[in-house]
């Protein structure tokens, strides 16, 4: 796709999106009206421009468009209908219950559940699924098989070469090491929350996070590293490298791992700040 062609794409989808969030807005006050009045104003000049084939001053005016909403909805100028709230309720009160019964049942990572509980004690948070970071071997057909694949050990913590070592030994096809970093996937109910999620994982260290998920009442965060890595180490059921190889890789991956949750501590801070900030 070229530039052009992806430029018409964006101010599309941006619209489009702002229309729905504002089919599901009511003015709270005087002063919420004139802002729906310049929100409406922006969106018009979006079409006039693109009508126009100036693309660059559509894209102003839908980002201005969004600018308008998401300060009015800052600062509690606009406010979603009944539905949209109940739909938000409901759907927290769902994953809450999720949630918590994996929690019960062993299935959420130990070490992340004070920071998955400390984002869920706010009305506008819920988490969804999330891991604290880890080392695997994993058995697969070919490299990206996922549904082929056959986890034969997990490690959320640092591990020794030996025990990879015998765990790389059951491999009978190809055999891979991963280390994963701690991921959070987390709903908001609104963009400029989301927003905030955004900078608060930013802010902690992790570099690879953004909003991977829109709709008019909810938005979808992931909060995720960069420290990431994959080694093959098995080929047909046999290593393909010799045992101190096998101990200097999984020195690194115990690096990564360990670096990776050091971030963790800092998300816990970030969460601090946005308390205090909320009591203020």
């Amino acid at each position: 796709m070229d530039i052009e062609n992806q430029l018409i794409s964006e101010i599309k989808r941006w619209k489009q999106r702002l229309e729905i969030r504002m089919s599901n807005v009511l003015e709270k006050e005087i002063h919420g009206m004139d802002f729906i009045k310049n929100i409406q104003a922006y969106l018009a000049d979006t079409d006039y421009f693109m009508n126009k084939k100036d693309l660059i001053r559509a894209f102003e005016c839908v980002i201005w468009a969004w600018a308008w909403y998401e300060i009015g909805e800052e600062h509690s100028l606009l406010k979603h209908n009944g539905k949209v709230q109940k739909r938000w309720r409901s759907f927290k009160r769902e994953a809450y219950d999720k949630y918590r019964n994996a929690v019960n049942s062993g299935k959420v990572d130990k070490g992340i559940i004070p920071i998955l509980d400390g984002f869920n004690r706010y009305p506008e948070f819920v988490t969804l699924s999330s891991c604290e970071g880890r080392i695997t071997v994993l058995d697969v057909e070919k490299f990206g098989d996922k549904h082929g694949s056959i986890l034969l050990g997990k490690w959320h913590f640092p591990v020794s070469w030996e025990e990879v070592y015998r765990t790389l030994q059951q491999c009978t096809r190809e055999g891979w090491l991963r280390v994963e970093g701690p991921i959070f996937h987390i709903a908001a109910n609104s963009l400029s929350k989301a927003k905030l999620l955004v900078e608060m994982g930013l802010n902690a260290g992790f570099k690879r996070t953004s909003i991977i998920g829109i709709s008019s009442w909810k938005a979808v965060v992931e909060i995720s590293t960069t420290e990431i890595m994959e080694v093959p180490l098995v080929k047909n059921g046999s290593l393909i490298v010799p045992e101190s190889y096998i101990s200097i890789v999984v020195e690194q991956a115990n690096l990564k791992l360990e670096r990776s949750k050091e971030k963790l501590s800092r998300l816990v801070k970030e969460l601090h700040h946005y308390c205090n900030h909320e009591k203020d």
